[in-house]
């Protein structure tokens, strides 16, 4: 009697936290970049992947510090299959979301990007750490860019002319 129904309990109970344990590891949250090497002023693409969940709070790219931050917005990565194998009908649902923004390092040499912290379903998840490469352009005698405004000074809404000029050796 007792013993049965504080067995049968105890086995619910062990299975809904597997249950929950399980679905906890579904979610995963990752971090990934167009390219760790880039030159001064060059942009990138900062993408923040959630699997296991398409309603995962906005990250905090607070830690983003030096860089330059746009955010391009979100979109869910849903999908789910069908499969019938012997008469027995499988159905898998992924759940995603992808975070992209466009992110511009503002310092020379190795910048590290910290990791983002995203809430899931009320847990935190935190991204990898991913370093990054910044690099100086070099010129050299095969090529060579000059930048010239025609005034240092103007009033807003005035035209001023850039004049861009490229130089490019060939033998």
């Amino acid at each position: 009697g007792l013993q049965r129904n504080f067995a049968v309990l105890i086995f619910i109970g062990l299975l809904f936290m597997s249950f929950q344990s399980l679905r906890a590891q579904q979610i995963s949250v990752g971090a990934a970049v167009s390219s760790q090497d880039v030159f001064r002023g060059e942009s990138l693409v900062l993408q923040i992947q959630i699997n296991g969940s398409d309603s995962p709070s906005e990250p905090d790219i607070s830690g983003l510090t030096d860089f330059q931050v746009q955010n391009l917005g979100g979109q869910t990565r849903n999908s789910e299959s069908i499969t019938i194998i012997n008469g027995k009908m499988k159905r898998v649902v992924k759940r995603g979301y992808i975070f992209s923004y466009r992110v511009t390092p503002q310092k020379i040499g190795r910048v590290l990007m910290p990791p983002i912290a995203v809430k899931v379903d009320g847990k935190t998840f935190q991204t990898r750490p991913i370093p990054i490469q910044v690099r100086e352009p070099q010129e050299t005698d095969e090529f060579k860019l000059r930048l010239n405004l025609s005034k240092n000074k103007c009033y807003v809404g005035e035209p001023i002319t850039l004049t861009v000029i490229w130089y490019l050796g060939t033998e």
